[in-house]
């Protein structure tokens, strides 16, 4: 009597079943623009008939899935009173930070 192993399918096996890069397989299943449609619809295919299922809750760590939208400001105050662009300077970098979705954060 043989008990036989269920096989796990990821998607490093649906990449060596259609011969194409584990990031080809990754991109096509999340829906990026970067991977074409015909080889979208191969992986999908290939998914589905080797029965991949998604890991739900799977991420990569946080410390790379994370980008920083945040900007830090040190403004001292000179000696020689010179500070009068100051303000002009902090609007037009906050004006760019709502601009590129960024936070801005001013210490004095």
């Amino acid at each position: 009597m043989t008990i036989e192993m269920e096989r796990k399918v990821n998607q490093k096996t649906i990449a060596e079943h259609l011969h194409v890069s584990v990031a080809t397989v990754s991109k096509a299943l999340r829906g990026r623009p970067d991977v074409s449609l015909a080889t979208r619809r191969q992986i999908e295919q290939a998914a589905e008939e080797l029965g991949y299922r998604r890991q739900r809750g799977r991420r990569q760590p946080r410390s790379r899935s994370i980008k920083c939208r945040l900007v830090g400001v040190f403004v001292r105050r000179p000696i020689d009173g010179g500070a009068k662009n100051v303000p002009t300077y902090l609007d037009g970098m906050s004006r760019l930070s709502v601009q590129q979705n960024v936070s801005l954060v001013v210490q004095e």
